[in-house]
């Protein structure tokens, strides 16, 4: 049986329908037939669509062929993956080449059809997991000369995978991520990779060196705050908080999520717009534009380490450490969830001093 609910707004009265299905209630909201209010010929008239609508639920519940529920058990991993890519598009900022976790989301899935086509969300258990890995570790050929992806570059695909079946269960349509079921013996070993970062002194070359670009200021902002480029893309006059002379930013990073707290330095500060009360705090050139101005930045600075956008959060992080910055107060600042990710930028401290202090071996020779 279908029931009528009338929802009670202020602006007047929104209609939802409910009935059960295999044991379990099902609500319906009708979002699309707008606010009426009783009485009056917009309310008879939404109330006989609502009749109308009810009566075709009766109907397809009659003959089995409602889709409300079955849906959520008939969805295909493909077709899943394409949702998440949408919504991930949707709240991306436009411009450039800035949709590329939608891209990734989106080549997960050609992934997916080559590994096991037409598979149902529902399905995707630990033994699929394993061997999705598998195959992009030794089955899958990128091509382009390449006979298997890097492990880096499989790792990516696999997060794209976890980070889908997440939402999944976020939405109620799978009890649990079978990710979280893989040992890490299973998983991708992603050997550690160099930080890239450039030196105090080339951090001093690099603000003395001429350019007209926009991104000299957006690079050394990042230098100075140690935010990600994703987060400074995203960075908005309405997370900067003021107090007198000081100033912070209250953010959630793109990253982890996580709510922090960013003090910004005078030199920080030195880098950033005029001051508005709210839109966008940086207009950031398109990616590939962004590229193209800090190859030619790291040509008239004089330096040999090539800039690239992640090269400002490592160097923030690196020069605060090398300052004598403890490694909390860091990884605090970096709004790392866990101290060892902080811990990579302090050993490659420690290695610079070893380096440095090897220098006075030969100086009898």
């Amino acid at each position: 049986m279908v029931h009528i609910e009338e929802i009670n707004n202020k602006g007047g009265v929104r209609f939802r329908i409910t009935f059960s299905l295999n044991g379990k209630r099902i609500r319906e909201t009708l979002s699309e037939i707008q606010l009426v209010k009783k009485g009056t010929r917009e309310y008879k008239e939404a109330r006989m669509l609502v009749d109308s609508i009810a009566a075709q639920r009766m109907e397809e519940l009659r003959t089995g062929t409602y889709e409300g529920l079955k849906v959520k058990s008939a969805i295909l991993l493909k077709d899943w993956i394409a949702h998440c890519a949408d919504k991930a598009e949707k709240h991306a900022i436009v411009g450039g080449s800035r949709n590329t976790w939608a891209r990734m989301l989106r080549y997960t899935s050609v992934l997916t059809q080559g590994y096991k086509p037409d598979m149902r969300l529902v399905e995707v258990d630990k033994a699929y997991v394993r061997g999705f890995i598998n195959y992009l570790i030794n089955d899958y050929c990128p091509g382009k000369g390449k006979e298997h992806y890097a492990p880096k570059t499989a790792d990516k695909y696999y997060g794209c995978l976890r980070f889908v079946l997440n939402e999944a269960k976020r939405e109620e349509i799978i009890t649990v991520n079978p990710c979280e079921l893989i040992s890490s013996n299973d998983k991708i070993k992603v050997p550690e990779g160099e930080k890239c970062y450039i030196t105090i002194e080339e951090l001093k070359k690099v603000i003395a060196a001429p350019s007209r670009s926009r991104a000299k200021n957006i690079f050394l902002f990042m230098c100075f705050s140690g935010l990600r480029f994703s987060d400074v893309e995203q960075l908005r006059w309405e997370n900067i908080e003021t107090e007198g002379e000081e100033w912070r930013i209250v953010k959630v990073t793109q990253k982890t999520k996580k709510v922090t707290y960013l003090p910004l330095s005078e030199m920080a500060k030195k880098y950033m717009p005029e001051k508005k009360e709210s839109g966008l705090v940086f207009n950031i050139p398109a990616n590939g534009s962004m590229n193209k101005a800090l190859k030619t930045l790291t040509k008239n600075a004089g330096i040999k380490t090539e800039l690239v956008t992640k090269a400002g959060r490592h160097t923030f992080a690196t020069t605060l450490l090398t300052q004598g910055a403890d490694i909390y107060t860091v990884s605090e600042l970096l709004g790392h969830s866990n101290l060892n990710t902080t811990r990579i930028y302090a050993k490659i401290v420690g290695e610079k001093k070893r380096k440095a202090v090897d220098l006075l071996n030969n100086i009898l020779d």
